[in-house]
């Protein structure tokens, strides 16, 4: 199950304040950055942070 899913409460919203949650997101937020500083060495014109995300996590 998706840890998001298991982080929302009662009336459907994200409990916002879930350690392991916001650890999760910081660290894909920084693969992401990497990943977008190694296409940019290797020539790839996608610069786009939402579109790297997009990619990665289809």
């Amino acid at each position: 199950m998706n840890r998001r899913e298991q982080s929302k409460g009662v009336d459907g919203v994200v409990n916002e304040s879930d350690s392991m949650q916001n650890s999760i997101l910081i660290r894909i937020d920084q693969i992401v950055r990497e990943v977008r500083q190694r296409m940019i060495g290797e020539g790839s014109c996608v610069n786009d942070l939402k579109e790297i995300c997009e990619r990665i996590l289809m």
